[in-house]
């Protein structure tokens, strides 16, 4: 969980990455917690320009770097955060922000069509990201995980 200063619950600071995917998966199981998770977020690690998406760092500025986790940070910008975050915006209906993540993606992708699919340019280098992106865009409320009592 983050607190309000973007740290983990009695623990280190916490990435992007890492927050964007809890709070896609909290929005499956229970969407109120993952309303206030989103909201900090957004406040600690989302970035307007020059391109929105959700940074890997809160506390700090990478240009370009890597991570073993979020890979190739670019303009501050975690791939797999901002691909993560666009399954909370969807699952949580924050249609504004998806559609500022999903210019990034197409930016960062590039979406071309051969024989009549389309997909992300650079999936052959990064399929896994292609295949998160495609799994974040195609989440809906109605996917949610319904937990049963234990009896």
């Amino acid at each position: 969980m983050i607190d309000n200063d973007g740290c983990a619950e009695n623990g280190p600071i916490i990435r992007g990455s890492y927050s964007a995917l809890n709070c896609y998966y909290l929005s499956l199981i229970d969407p109120e917690f993952a309303k206030g998770q989103y909201e900090c977020l957004k406040k600690h690690f989302k970035q307007a320009s020059p391109v929105s998406g959700i940074k890997e760092y809160h506390d700090r500025t990478c240009w370009l770097g890597f991570d073993i986790d979020a890979g190739p940070i670019i303009f501050n910008l975690s791939p797999s955060g901002t691909a993560f975050a666009i399954g909370c915006a969807t699952s949580l209906d924050d249609m504004e922000f998806r559609n500022r993540l999903l210019k990034t993606a197409e930016i960062a992708g590039g979406t071309v069509t051969w024989f009549g699919k389309s997909h992300y340019l650079l999936a052959n280098i990064a399929l896994v990201g292609e295949a998160i992106t495609l799994a974040m865009r195609t989440s809906a409320p109605e996917t949610r995980i319904i937990s049963r009592e234990v009896r």
